[in-house]
């Protein structure tokens, strides 16, 4: 599933499209672009830090776990 995580740190907004999958019940995060918004700016996400980005895909990871039905309603489109 795809979540725009966001994220702020020491009050700069972070923000990105991160891919959620579960395989085998662990949970991959990983960013679908390599552009990630900073204060509603496009940057490469090259320049951002690991610790940021880790940041974004925790709270990607987090959004998926609390995303009640997400996967229901994505089982159902793919196998309409």
């Amino acid at each position: 599933m795809d979540y725009l995580a966001k994220v702020t740190i020491e009050g700069v907004v972070y923000e990105a499209h991160v891919d959620v999958r579960e395989y085998d019940g662990e949970l991959e995060a990983d960013l679908n672009t390599s552009l990630i918004y900073i204060n509603d700016e496009v940057h490469l996400a090259a320049d951002v830090s690991g610790d940021v980005l880790d940041e974004l895909l925790d709270e990607a990871a987090d959004m998926y776990r609390a995303d009640d039905g997400g996967d229901e309603a994505y089982a159902a489109w793919r196998d309409a």
